[in-house]
């Protein structure tokens, strides 16, 4: 007896846990937004591990997932899981993910380099000779945590993540889909699991590889790859709530024997086999597994996204009927209930809404929760509604579905009252074409709408509020951009509050817009004073709390460079600089360079950007020892020594990044010296200029720059004053414009005309021949102002005149991942004041050229011939200086 009652109570109370319950499907806020009773339906969560480049598979599986009706609640992932699953969760669609990730420039992002437009056109060039940087703290060496700061990766992810932060207020669980990010404490080997916070923060922690990336600082602890400690995080989705869990494991790839004679190979391989042990562990906790094949792909490997997502889809394709029947048992589980009629309101929907759900619900019958659920769901694909309510009262049996059909006429409106283009703009949107009475095509066309909006910069534009008329026959949507209502920064920062606030493009009352954001944090890293700079935003006072945060850079800082050519063999240069001083951005640096033909000492103090204005400042004084030669002919030359000291003072005005106007003092002693065979007088002059220049410099990249121009106007006036023994004035014009085609083919042209006074001492004046480089200017960063025009088949210096015409064309093909083969054109001349400037006197040249593009800088091999039959073969390894 006692049985058959315990058997009665728990029938009783198990059924009326269900009891009057409400399923909804409804449009609030810009988002689709389901509410099904807990336990009406299976929770399934998706457990995505990392694996590097072979993890972009998961891309694969979650589109197979889709189309197979399967809908993900929960997301937990690790590494390159922790990227996929959340941006996935955050709202970005398989397509969306799969074209972001064939359009990163996977190398770049391992690099500690600025993005070179964000860069005053000061720094640039000097941005990438050092071999290597050693900063100091006080006087000890500072050893790098790492290969890279991590800032390229935090920024692109800021881009994706920041909008879907500022939404969900900082709680993962109030994404598209919760989300959980593991990680691991370096500090103490803990598992660490983020479910709120920066959402591109935690992906980035989840993913920092230990020594490629410095570890994230997240309260207190240092975050590195939670594959550590759990790289399927089958576990952390079902505390999430998830009732069944499909984990998709990429294993781990293991080097073969022949490679591992190389230390870090050993100990990779060491790493490999711990997470493969635990991978293990983690299969066997979730409810479905699937493993793509990725035997044949290395994980470092970012150069065929399509094949890697493709490996997912054929995995998650073969899986399916397993896992469609597993999900269906799983279902049956949840149990039925008695549905003894279907009522829907408005009565005129009865017979439509009937013949739909009539597929999946029997009245009079029992039927699984889910059943009703995936009614639901089909009512809502035929886009007739734009709300479906559907409350079952168990105690009747009675399953009310009430709607709210599309209205006839749907206004999106952008309220914003800044000035700005948002400003009072209305669409019809019920006037388009197909979207009328549809809202899923309602749906698609706001989502259009907001797409161009946010491509503008405005990502966080959405929807404040709705308004139906009624009858229902209108619907107003209002939307709006979020002003910034506070920006705040560290505190205890060294640098002064101005050097940060003059790299950033906008105020507090501003529409927030990323493009202004993302273009200020290039800013403040370009300036090369912090280690990394990222954003974080919260809703505040009705819009955006918009906080930058910084990690400042020890300011005592040793580069070194080194770099080999055939003309002057190996050269080295060393440059110790004291920067931002007393925080204002001033910089200090000595500089040596010993090499077979230059020897250099020069001491500089600059700043960039004085306070807030754009004008800079710059002081140097040097010695400068070059062997130079003089080509009698093509096969002979004389050679002989330049000797200069003296000092330079320029004031000037800085273009934003992308250029700069200087006025500048020169006072110089120029000293030259003949063997005594070469018969040639040694000559001693006192040159006193004021030089103007102005330079325009937005190649993306540098020495493969993909678009961009660059101008230089240089105009010198030397005169007898102060010392002075020269009077000339010489004045040189060059440019060059640089423009890719479909990615792997790079057309440029470029040009240099000059012209010199007749009094201009031969030294001063044009050569023809040399290594091509940026500006064509030896030693642009001193004093020597001496330009000429890179010639294949010429010598260094090899023809002078006082006169320069020179045109080039190059057809550059890129062979990935790190080739480049140039193709080259010259035609021009030099000529003497003595010379007519003829068509005829035009020297014409053809040349090949090969580079290898590392992370020593490019080396380069080519050979080109001229138009009287001149030929050279050019070697060079190593960045320019």
């Amino acid at each position: 007896m006692k049985i058959i009652f315990c058997l009665f109570c728990y029938i009783f109370f198990a059924f009326q846990s269900f009891a009057a319950e409400t399923f909804s499907i409804s449009y609030e806020g810009g988002n689709v937004v389901r509410r099904y009773p807990e336990n009406s339906q299976p929770v399934i969560g998706l457990a995505l591990s990392g694996g590097g480049a072979r993890g972009i598979a998961h891309i694969g599986v979650i589109e197979v997932l889709e189309e197979n009706d399967i809908h993900v609640d929960r997301i937990a992932g690790t590494s390159m899981g922790s990227i996929i699953g959340g941006l996935y969760a955050a709202g970005y669609s398989t397509e969306t993910l799969a074209h972001i990730f064939e359009t990163i420039d996977w190398p770049e992002y391992f690099t500690n380099t600025p993005k070179r437009r964000s860069i005053y056109v000061t720094e640039k060039e000097t941005i990438n000779w050092p071999l290597f940087n050693m900063r100091f703290d006080g006087l000890t060496p500072k050893i790098p945590s790492s290969l890279s700061s991590g800032q390229k990766i935090i920024s692109f992810l800021t881009w994706l993540a920041l909008g879907p932060t500022y939404e969900c207020g900082g709680d993962f669980d109030k994404l598209s889909i919760p989300f959980r990010s593991v990680t691991t404490d370096l500090s103490t080997g803990d598992m660490v699991v983020l479910g709120s916070g920066n959402l591109a923060r935690a992906i980035q922690a989840s993913s920092t590889v230990p020594l490629l990336f410095t570890p994230v600082e997240w309260e207190g602890k240092l975050l590195v790859d939670g594959g550590l400690k759990n790289n399927l995080p089958v576990n952390i989705v079902r505390e999430m709530g998830s009732d069944f869990v499909i984990a998709v494991a990429i294993e781990e790839s293991m080097h073969e024997l022949k490679d591992l004679e190389n230390p870090l190979n050993v100990a990779d391989q060491a790493t490999s086999i711990l997470m493969r042990n635990l991978t293990g562990l983690s299969k066997d906790l979730a409810d479905f597994v699937i493993t793509p094949d990725m035997e044949k792909f290395s994980s470092k490997s970012f150069s065929n996204i399509q094949k890697l997502i493709e490996q997912g889809r054929v995995a998650a394709k073969k899986a399916m009927p397993a896992l469609l029947d597993s999900l269906a048992e799983r279902k049956k589980a949840i149990g039925k209930t008695f549905i003894y009629d279907i009522r829907v309101s408005p009565q005129k929907e009865d017979n439509y809404v009937s013949e739909i759900v009539s597929d999946y619900l029997k009245t009079g019958a029992e039927n699984y929760f889910t059943d009703i659920t995936t009614s639901l769901e089909e009512l809502w694909k035929t886009g007739r509604y734009f709300n479906i309510q559907a409350d079952l009262d168990e105690d009747t049996g009675i399953l009310n579905i009430e709607l709210k059909e599309t209205p006839k006429k749907i206004t999106l409106i952008f309220q914003n009252s800044n000035p700005d283009r948002l400003v009072n703009r209305i669409f019809d949107i019920t006037s388009q074409d197909k979207t009328s009475y549809n809202f899923i095509r309602v749906i698609d066309y706001i989502d259009s709408l907001f797409t161009i909006i946010r491509s503008d910069g405005f990502s966080f534009a959405g929807v404040t509020k709705m308004e139906l008329t009624n009858p229902s026959d209108s619907l107003t949507i209002y939307a709006k951009a979020p002003p910034i209502t506070r920006i705040y920064f560290d505190e205890d920062l060294k640098s002064k509050l101005s050097i940060i606030t003059r790299e950033i493009n906008f105020k507090v009352g501003d529409t927030f817009n990323m493009n202004k954001l993302m273009k200020s944090i290039d800013n403040l890293y370009g300036t090369n004073l912090f280690e990394w700079v990222y954003a974080d935003v919260r809703p505040y006072n009705g819009g955006v709390g918009l906080g930058i945060h910084l990690s400042e850079k020890d300011w005592t800082v040793a580069r070194v460079g080194l770099r080999f050519d055939e003309t002057n063999n190996a050269e080295g240069r060393i440059a110790l600089s004291r920067e931002n001083i007393l925080g204002f951005g001033n910089q200090f640096t000595a500089v040596g360079h010993s090499g077979k033909r230059k020897k250099l000492i020069m001491l500089q103090n600059k700043n960039d950007r004085i306070y807030k204005t754009f004008y800079t400042f710059d002081l140097k004084t040097y010695k400068l020892l070059r062997n130079r030669q003089d080509y009698p002919d093509h096969s002979h030359f004389i050679d002989y020594e330049d000797e200069r000291y003296g000092t330079t003072i320029s004031l000037g005005q800085q273009m934003d990044k992308f250029g700069n106007a200087v006025l500048k003092f020169k006072t110089e002693t120029v000293r030259t010296h003949f063997s005594s065979s070469a018969k040639r007088k040694n000559r001693k002059m006192e040159i006193r200029s004021i030089i103007m220049q102005s330079l325009i410099d937005s190649f993306d990249r540098y020495p493969f720059p993909k678009n961009g121009k660059i101008n230089l106007i240089f105009i010198e006036s030397s005169n007898e004053f102060f010392g002075g023994t020269e009077q000339f004035v010489k004045i040189y014009w060059g440019g060059s414009y640089v423009k890719t085609i479909a990615r792997k083919h790079t057309v440029s042209g470029s040009f240099s005309l000059g012209t010199a006074d007749p009094s201009t001492p031969k030294i001063e004046s044009f050569t023809l021949g040399g290594n091509p480089s940026r500006v064509n200017c030896y030693d642009f960063e001193s004093a020597m102002s001496h330009y000429y025009s890179d010639f294949q088949g010429l010598n260094d210096e090899e023809k002078y005149g006082n006169y320069l015409a020179v045109g080039k064309f190059t057809y550059r093909l890129f062979i990935p991942r790190y080739f480049y083969l140039d193709i080259i054109y010259n035609i021009g001349n030099v000529w003497d004041n003595n010379e007519t400037i003829t068509f005829d006197s035009l020297l014409q040249s053809y040349g090949i050229r090969g580079s290898f593009a590392t992370y020593l800088g490019p080396f380069s091999f080519g050979w080109g011939i001229t138009s009287e039959g001149d030929e050279r073969i050019q070697m060079s390894a190593g960045w320019e200086f």
